[in-house]
């Protein structure tokens, strides 16, 4: 007889009304788990093992093997309550740091200020029982940059009580608090769509060179040309609408503006592989295939990010053939709602080579 394995409890964040999304897609994806659950910005699961390694697309973060607190038995922290949150720090010898967050980020101050006093509580009640621990924590920022990592104390404060759990760094979906990448708005962008862009770019690790060759479909007004142009880019902008091209001009990086349809546009007269493919193009996910087969099959880019929108009426399903036609393709890709999409997605990654 085989043994029998015990379920494990995960929490897996999403944007808010997202959750049934992320359900739907954890039933292909992660298919030994069971959904048990969802509140506001959240969804939970159990399971005999891990979360699969690549986040989901519709996952911000997540505490795996997590465990939930009423919001009762946190007025006040009692020591024992920092003691069950802490005693994986306190035992492992290990750098660690913390993320404190709420469940939706959009729910208001007085449950983010919560969260962090739930958090500030814990941490002073922890140093008073292991002071040895104390002295190994770091500023998360810091331990995102170590090679080894270190493990991650998360605070998910609910407006019922509190889902924690410690895990490896390496382990978590993204190394910031909750999964949110907030990017910095330069104000010389054309458009607010050049926050996508640099969260995509901080999302890969990866920083576009001076000279590199970009191609960006459905460019006007220009938000993901600028974030190339000021890292001095050659960036051949597709779009029959116009450029902001005052914002551009004064950029290090040279611009070739085409007016023609970005669906359709083939690299005609260009160096192929170019260094970036990018498209901001709202494209349904039919034509998002369509397209990657095209510019990814033929080896026409080494990188890409293409926007995707998502059917208002159903989520997960639609992008699904999305997502197996990418594994037949020769990259590595990733698909991922950032925080800076709405209602869409973002296809990213790299030639496989």
């Amino acid at each position: 007889m085989l043994p029998v394995m015990s379920s494990r409890t995960h929490v897996l964040l999403t944007r808010p009304t997202f959750e049934s999304a992320l359900a739907a897609e954890a039933a292909d994806r992660w298919t030994d788990a069971r959904c048990v659950g969802t509140e506001p910005g959240l969804v939970v699961f159990t399971a005999p093992g891990a979360p699969p390694a690549a986040p989901l697309a519709f996952e911000r973060q997540r505490i795996p093997d997590a465990r939930f607190l009423e919001a009762s038995r946190l007025k006040p922290v009692a020591p024992a309550i920092a003691a069950e949150i802490m005693g994986a720090v306190n035992d492992s010898g290990r750098l660690w740091s913390s993320h404190a967050y709420t469940s939706d980020p959009e729910a208001g101050e007085a449950l983010a200020s919560r969260a962090a006093g739930v958090e500030a509580a814990v941490l002073r009640e922890g140093a008073k029982l292991a002071r040895e621990a104390a002295k190994r924590q770091r500023p998360h920022e810091k331990l995102a940059r170590r090679a080894d990592g270190g493990l991650i104390t998360q605070f998910c404060l609910t407006p019922a009580g509190l889902w924690h759990g410690t895990a490896e760094l390496r382990d978590l979906s993204s190394a910031r608090p909750g999964g949110l990448h907030r990017m910095a708005f330069d104000p010389r962008a054309p458009s607010r769509s050049y926050l996508k862009m640099e969260e995509a770019l901080e999302r890969m690790g990866v920083e576009p060179a001076e000279g590199e060759q970009v191609v960006d479909l459905g460019a006007a007004p220009g938000g993901w040309t600028f974030a190339f142009l000021k890292r001095g880019c050659d960036v051949t902008s597709v779009d029959n609408g116009p450029m902001k091209i005052g914002e551009l001009e004064s950029l290090p990086g040279r611009l070739t503006h085409l007016r023609e349809d970005g669906v359709a546009f083939a690299p005609r007269g260009l160096r192929t592989p170019v260094d970036w493919l990018v498209a901001d193009m709202l494209i349904p996910p039919g034509v998002a295939m369509g397209l990657l087969r095209r510019w990814l099959g033929q080896g026409w880019a080494r990188r890409f990010v293409v926007n995707v929108k998502i059917p208002q009426d159903e989520c997960w399903q639609p992008l699904k053939p999305l997502h197996d036609l990418l594994s037949t393709l020769p990259v590595k890709a990733s698909i991922r709602q950032l925080y800076h999409d709405r209602r869409e997605v973002t296809v990213f990654g790299a030639a496989a080579d």
